[in-house]
């Protein structure tokens, strides 16, 4: 995203450091964290698969919270 300044036209971009997102059919889930590198560094993003079993989408829950957040 980036952002203007109406008066001096000067660019801004805002950066999020941690974020997440689900892609949720009807046979799997996909779970995406991506978290910011320090300084230049890349980001580091983690994407896991879980099957659309009752078991599976319960132990998603608890996945997030597992990360390095």
């Amino acid at each position: 995203m980036v952002l203007f300044d109406e008066e001096e036209e000067v660019a801004m971009e805002v950066v999020h450091v941690r974020c997440a997102g689900l892609d949720i059919s009807k046979k799997d889930a996909k779970a995406c964290v991506r978290v910011a590198g320090a300084g230049r560094r890349k980001p580091i993003e983690t994407v896991t698969t879980w099957s659309s079993m009752t078991n599976q989408i319960l132990a998603l829950r608890t996945s997030p919270r597992a990360s390095r957040w």
